[in-house]
């Protein structure tokens, strides 16, 4: 596609985070991206590639059909297959399928190829690889395979040119048959246990391409003899039906175009910024907002709760008389009253009650909009609530936000008003967000607008202020805000993360009521001459009109460059307003001779204003602590060699902030030299320890909620260009020489700052150039020194929104629901679990998910499941009381569980249903397993306070792994096999004897191979999930395997009158448990199985029997030439199932006290 586009003459770059075969290719061609652009008019992603330091519209191109994709921050979504597409959030707005494209020019046959005589495999698979090569050299065709999967290459067509057939699938065979090539389209993947055939391309294409030509849409395991017959029909012709059908459905141009028309839609909707003050766009919010209610499980735990919540006093001020806006908040109103008798509601509206739909228990007053204050004011006085908010009339207050107020309200009993996160109702019907920082002072000021309304206030503290100023009109929340700033200081006020109203998307014009309101907070603070700037409408910035001219030192390592350090010192000297600064070169190289000798000829000119350190430490953190000593300013300034000049209000714009008796440290925005945002501000815990948003944004973007065009209070600043008292420095002990890596001292010291009680500043207004290449990865060392100071504070930046993700690159985008949803959050009534399945197939749902499901649902634990591991930050941040970990054995997933031992309080729980050290050989599951697994397991289980398994013989075989193990036996939902109607009996005329299985049963299976063939006249052999080819011409009927959802419903539907379970017997079969016997027996199946351990445990009234050919003829013999006698054993089975072994009371409370501490 790329070189598709660039042959076009589009301006076309790839990113690719990793270096190897493909991104080496895409370097050779000139398109891996190498320049300093940061921003594009398209930007298409796949596979969890980071591009957030671009700017553009971002499709996500969904090439797996196993793994979701992303949520949050994508504009559209295409899948190259219906399959594909199903992967796709649901509500995400726009998606649409669009195959993968293949260059008719680039794949152009020289031979037409005819009958075959060469056959070219490009399988994933060795295993079929070598069966094919078999088949081939038995049958006399030429063989070639190439696996592209650990054999990169960008070009096969030499092979394709030999070849007659090609096997392979999705893009493999999409090559191929754009070639002129005949194709079989199979593959054997590790999912599937077996090789799976969707037939001949030129065939079967228009519909094995909804399932990426997998072997997923038609699911046909072929036998040597039906491959071989697929090859000898292959004749003249073949190859060119495939190539007209790629042309038809695959051609490049025609994909291209097609992604093009996709992208001008997108574009067009929104109107051509990607930038608007959502960047969830890709997220429908009201399905979002949907997601976000009180389950049953918990509503009785909140309504406890809500019992000590005093309520809330909602008025509504009605300035406009539009009956309709009105109506909407009432309507709104209703609602939440029905929810709780607690809320009571006060309208002031210019119009007459008359005209509306009034709530019953609703107070109206008809009055001018100038009296609203006075009348708000007669109310508080009279009326006993405790907290009170003000809507206008349009808005919409939600229940659920309501709800959490009132549990988070009751958490917090000093708090004096408390802001919330709102939705806004946008031009087109759509909803965006508004998720705002905690409290932030020069965000408040400087925005207004998006900051100071719908605020929680508390009446005792309204009334000790005298209530609302009268005469605001636009303005009465913001100076309500800022009088209590005045009062009581910065602290007691609160934020709830969570949407309390929908209103309208706030106008961006400048407000004189604001104005004066802020101005007169400024002088009450003492800034007599403080005036207020509008650069943009809405957005102000203030100057506090210091009077002094304090000294500023200003600390720059001289570095490697000496071009860079003279444009550095230059720009300082001639191109800044203000003068009263000195600076301090420190020399941190002095092997570099150009450096050293600049330096020195520097010092002996005698210049005031420069001074040379030549630091007797060599760490950064000395040099700059032993400069501190030297400074003689009010101020130290770190500024980087790496920073020019470009605007001489710089220094006087950092002062203005600086000289606040509240700050503590200045940054500003920094730029590249093509305008885009180098650094703004830095978000801790974002990407890791802490991240930088923003990257790549123009000078004029406005930032999520306008954030890169106003003054605001961060958490932590950058280096290259930091501003804080010396004094403070000082008292503080500098940098940290100790234990901070390099990477991280100035967020150390931001933190320390904070710490202190000072406010951390970032303005717009201060803009420099900074020029450098970018910053490497950092290590896990440095990671890890950072987390083990100030993990708490890294999961909780308050300049952040606990409902965005600090996984995705950039941030500022929606994290998971189930993660930030958390309405027990403020009391914890429950412990909270989090439960990491390792896969979401069988295993997953019987060892993790559906105990954990059970539990909540019975409201015995809180939590999520997660697939995925989360990163230190988000387990700090989401807390859990025990996380469960599932059969993690990858060295990524064991690097993560150490920091999780090593970073979270969590108890630590690990979970195995399989004795993974003796795997059968012909299981499928060997070759993805580490080659020294034990080694793996015992390292696992090193990071975990207990070991849960199934079954007494797994305990057994591992007692020397762990000293704490328990034994929690497999249960079976109810909710799957409680209700289950029993399978019909005798519905044919020869007794129904069945198996189920996959692919790692092939061992179990061949146990009974001969006993199969030996009743076929005997019995109709019903196979479900798997079936060998040596066996098809045996059995009766032949049933894929089904989602694991409909597995339940599909096996009693089998209507067996007899059930076998054999397994070969070995040290991993003893291990497993009887899961197979429950399944059967919950259908009402009557059962003959091995007499091995794993069957032996509970006693189950089932037929057990030695592995030995005769034994097993004979027990089935004796069940099928009695149906009377082997139905009522399935009874007694089923009975036995549904009263000991389903999966709720005893059994629930088993899985509960193996996963939390004693």
């Amino acid at each position: 596609m790329a070189l598709h586009l660039k042959s076009l003459g589009y301006d076309v770059e790839c990113a690719s985070p990793d270096v190897g075969y493909y991104s080496e290719f895409l370097e050779r061609q000139g398109v891996l991206c190498n320049s300093d652009s940061r921003k594009f008019d398209l930007i298409l992603i796949s596979y969890f590639i980071p591009a957030e330091e671009f700017t553009g519209f971002r499709i996500w191109v969904q090439h797996d059909a196993l793994w979701d994709a992303p949520v949050g921050g994508i504009h559209g979504y295409v899948g190259i297959s219906k399959e594909a597409l199903v992967r796709i959030p649901a509500h995400a707005r726009n998606k649409k399928v669009v195959f993968n494209g293949v260059s008719p020019r680039d794949y152009c046959r020289v031979r037409v190829s005819g009958e075959v005589k060469n056959v070219f495999s490009l399988s994933h698979s060795d295993a079929l690889n070598d069966r094919l090569k078999n088949l081939c050299d038995r049958y006399g065709f030429g063989f070639l395979s190439h696996n592209k999967f650990t054999n990169p290459s960008m070009d096969i067509r030499q092979s394709l040119e030999w070849a007659d057939l090609v096997v392979g699938v999705g893009r493999s065979a999409y090559e191929a048959a754009m070639y002129g090539r005949a194709v079989l389209l199979l593959d054997q993947r590790s999912y599937n246990g077996s090789a799976l055939s969707d037939g001949l391309f030129h065939e079967n294409f228009e519909k094995a391409v909804e399932r990426n030509c997998s072997g997923r849409k038609y699911q046909l395991r072929l036998s040597d003899e039906e491959i071989v017959n697929l090859f000898q029909s292959v004749g003249a012709g073949c190859g060119e039906l495939s190539r007209e059908m790629a042309l038809k459905f695959l051609s490049l141009p025609e994909k291209a175009s097609e992604i093009f028309e996709f992208y001008r839609e997108v574009r067009d909707e929104y109107g051509g910024d990607p930038s608007l003050p959502v960047r969830n766009r890709g997220v429908d919010i009201k399905a979002w907002l949907e997601a976000r209610s009180i389950g049953a499980e918990i509503s009785s735990l909140v309504m406890e709760r809500l019992d000590a919540w005093p309520g809330l006093f909602v008025f509504v001020l009605d300035s406009s008389g539009d009956s309709g806006k009105l109506q909407r908040t009432l309507d709104s109103l209703v609602a939440v009253c029905d929810w709780s008798a607690k809320v009571s509601v006060c309208i002031l509206s210019v119009e007459s009650e008359s005209n509306f739909a009034i709530g019953q228990g609703f107070r109206f007053y008809r009055e001018v909009e100038s009296a609203f204050a006075s009348r708000l004011n007669a109310i508080i006085e009279v009326e006993s609530f405790d907290w009170f908010v003000l809507l206008e009339a349009g808005d919409e207050l939600l229940v659920n936000g309501v709800a959490k107020l009132g549990l988070e309200s009751i958490a917090a009993p000093d708090c004096i008003a408390i802001s919330c996160d709102e939705l806004y109702r946008q031009s087109n019907g759509e909803l965006g967000a508004a998720f705002r920082p905690a409290f932030n002072l020069d965000y408040l000021i400087s925005f207004p607008a998006g900051m100071s309304r719908h605020w929680l206030f508390r009446r005792g503290l309204v009334l000790e202020l005298g209530g609302f100023e009268v005469g605001l009109g636009n303005a009465l929340e913001l100076d309500l805000i800022l009088r209590l700033i005045n009062q009581v200081g910065l602290s007691g006020f609160g934020h709830m993360s969570e949407p309390l109203v929908i209103a309208e998307i706030p106008d961006l014009k400048d407000v004189e009521d604001e104005r004066e309101v802020i101005v007169r907070h400024l002088q009450a603070r003492g800034y007599a001459d403080a005036r207020i700037l509008s650069r943009q409408p809405g957005r102000y910035h203030v100057y506090y009109g210091h009077e002094g001219q304090p000294i500023v030192s200003i600390l720059i390592i001289s570095g490697e460059s000496l071009e860079r350090l003279q444009r550095c010192v230059e720009g300082l000297l001639e191109n800044t307003d203000y003068q009263n600064f000195e600076v301090l070169v420190v020399e941190s190289h002095p092997a570099v001779r150009d450096i050293h000798e600049w330096l020195v000829a520097l010092s002996s000119l005698g210049e005031a204003k420069l001074r040379l350190v030549q630091p007797a430490g060599h760490k950064l953190a000395a040099m700059l602590n032993e400069a501190a000593v030297q400074a003689i300013g009010d101020y130290l300034l770190l500024l980087s060699a790496d920073v020019a000049i470009v605007d001489r209000s710089w220094l006087d714009e950092m002062l203005n902030h600086a000289q606040r008796p509240e700050v503590g440290g200045v940054g500003g925005k920094l730029l590249t030299a093509k305008g885009k945002v180098a650094q703004a501000g830095l978000i801790l815990g974002l990407e890791g320890p802490v991240g930088r948003p923003f990257l790549g944004e123009t000078l004029d973007a406005p930032g999520y909620m306008q954030r890169l065009q106003v003054d605001q209070n961060f958490s932590a600043l950058g280096r290259e260009c930091l501003m804080l008292p010396r004094e403070l420095y000082m008292n503080l002990g500098g940098l940290d020489e100790e234990w901070i890596p390099e990477r991280y001292l100035e967020v150390d010291l931001c933190l320390k700052v904070r710490e202190a009680g000072y406010l951390i500043v970032w303005s717009p207004a201060v803009q420099l150039l900074l020029d450098r290449k970018p910053l490497a990865q950092p290590s896990l060392v440095e990671q890890d020194a950072l987390y083990a100071k100030w993990l708490p504070q890294l999961a909780r930046d308050p300049a952040y929104n606990p409902n965005f993700s600090l996984v995705m690159p950039g941030g500022f985008k929606l994290a998971d629901t189930r993660l930030s949803w958390r309405p027990l959050d403020s009391w914890h009534p429950l412990p909270v679990v989090l439960a990491h399945p390792a896969d979401t197939m069988g295993c997953g749902h019987y060892r993790v998910m559906q105990p954990f499901n059970a539990l909540r649902e019975a409201g015995m634990v809180d939590g999520a499941l997660s697939v995925g591991l989360m990163h230190v930050v988000d387990l700090e941040r989401y807390s859990p009381n025990a996380v469960i970990l599932q059969r993690q054995i990858g060295e990524e997933r064991l690097e993560a569980m150490r920091r999780i031992k090593a970073f979270s309080q969590a108890f630590k729980v690990y979970e195995l249903d399989d004795y993974l050290p003796n795997l059968p050989m012909k299981s499928v599951h060997r070759q993805h397993m580490p080659k020294d697994i034990v080694k793996s397991l015992r390292r696992g289980l090193s990071y975990v306070d207990r070991f849960v398994v199934s079954t007494d013989v797994m305990a057994e075989a591992f007692a020397e792994f762990h000293p704490d193990i328990h034994v929690v036996k497999n249960r079976l939902d109810p909710r799957w096999w409680g209700g289950l109607s029993t399978g019909a009996r005798r519905t044919s005329s020869k007794p129904r004897v069945g198996w189920a299985g996959g692919a790692s049963h092939t061992g179990d299976l061949e146990m009974i191979v001969d006993v199969v063939k030996g009743l076929a006249d005997e019995v109709e052999w019903v196979f479900f999930g798997m079936c060998p080819e040596k066996l098809k011409p045996y059995i009766h009927e032949f049933h894929e395997g089904v989602a694991i959802e409909r597995y339940a419903k599909k096996l009693a539907s089998l209507n067996l009158d007899l059930a076998l379970a054999p397994v070969e017997q070995n040290l991993f079969n003893e291990c497993k448990s009887n899961l197979r016997l429950l399944e059967y027996g919950a259908c009402g199946f009557p059962v003959i199985c091995s007499d091995v351990r794993c069957y032996q445990d509970g006693l189950l009234p089932v037929t057990r029997v030695k592995n030995r050919f005769r034994d097993w003829m004979d027990a089935i013999r004796a069940h099928i030439n009695d149906l009377d006698a082997a139905a009522k054993a399935g009874d007694e089975l089923r009975a036995a199932v549904l009263a000991g072994w389903m999966l709720e009371g005893e059994s629930l409370e088993a899985w509960r006290k193996a996963w939390l501490p004693d």
